[in-house]
């Protein structure tokens, strides 16, 4: 059963060859680029004020908001050539979920990695980049998800 019009065009006599096919999507992705990367730029700053200076936990309906933005930023990673921004997005929303759980707030946690994130969405950082600095990220992720949600929050 056919189930899509590439399908069709593919199995066609003298139709279409997926090659082409595959040419075709990379210059629509690439036709793509200039709107995703505003999008992520516009998704980023909101972030940033959600976050605020980083001298207070943002609360759960701004860390839910960030999570939001980071996913709908995911969206626009398959128009972008940037090595590593969906998993410094990913990374993003395991950190809030480690805040959201967790009895303990650490002044600027969010800082670094939205920095990482500026870098990585302008095509500043290599993939090997981000991978080194996304290893620091992992162990803050690690040391709220090591505190116990029944602490209570601390400043």
């Amino acid at each position: 059963m056919v189930k899509t019009t590439l399908e069709l065009k593919c199995r066609a006599l003298g139709g279409k060859l997926i090659a082409e096919s595959l040419r075709d999507a990379e210059v629509g992705l690439a036709s793509l680029a200039g709107k995703a990367s505003d999008e992520v730029r516009s998704e980023l700053c909101c972030i940033a004020r959600l976050t605020g200076d980083g001298g207070s936990r943002p609360d759960a309906d701004a860390l839910d908001e960030i999570r939001v933005r980071a996913d709908r930023s995911l969206g626009y990673c398959a128009a972008l050539d940037r090595p590593g921004l969906s998993d410094c997005l990913l990374k993003l929303c395991l950190l809030c979920d480690a805040v959201s759980d967790s009895g303990i707030w650490l002044e600027g946690t969010f800082g670094p990695l939205l920095t990482i994130l500026e870098l990585v969405a302008r095509g500043q950082m290599s993939r090997e980049e981000v991978e080194i600095l996304m290893d620091g990220i992992a162990r803050c992720i690690e040391v709220y998800q090591s505190s116990s949600s029944a602490q209570p929050v601390l400043s």
